[in-house]
């Protein structure tokens, strides 16, 4: 938990470096924060977070409780909607279903709205996909079953360059 929070600060630290020292870069950019859904309670076509999926979705809520966002976008799986379900009662915002097989329409739609935060919930196979697709390269593979702690931080800047980081929580 130590190392998690010190990862934070050091992060929210060099960001805040960076925006105090060009401001522009906050309204010129969309920041895509994508996760991979938490741990399930079995592996039947819809199910529920388990203890430690619930675990793991009080921490994400926690991790990001100081950070603006302006949307939530789960597919339509119980599973990706428990892991933004807390975040999304300490922001009071919906979460939206997007399509898994076709997040593109999602992102695209998203991708022109400078100064705003997206928070994504997808799939072992989907969530390094929505990165690549964000970032425009082939950077990162689907995630290994047991691979729940994932956040990706995106920032998307108006002259098309981006900036990612890999978190663990």
């Amino acid at each position: 938990m130590q190392t998690i929070i010190t990862t934070l600060a050091a992060f929210f630290l060099i960001i805040s470096g960076i925006y105090h020292q060009q401001p522009a870069l906050v309204n010129d950019s969309v920041t895509f924060i994508v996760v991979r859904h938490a741990e399930k309670v079995d592996s039947s076509t819809d199910p529920d977070l388990s203890e430690a999926g619930m675990d793991r979705a009080r921490k994400l809520a926690e991790t990001l409780q100081y950070t603006k966002v302006d949307g939530l976008f789960s597919t339509p799986y119980k599973r990706t909607r428990q892991t933004l379900g807390i975040l999304a009662e300490k922001h009071g915002l919906p979460i939206s279903d997007y399509d898994p097989r076709r997040p593109n329409v999602l992102l695209d739609s998203l991708k022109g709205q400078s100064g705003k935060v997206f928070a994504i919930a997808g799939h072992s196979n989907t969530a390094p996909h929505i990165v690549n697709y964000l970032i425009g390269e082939n950077r990162y593979n689907d995630l290994e079953d047991h691979v729940y702690d994932h956040l990706w931080i995106v920032h998307l800047f108006a002259d098309g360059s981006t900036k990612t980081i890999l978190l663990h929580y």
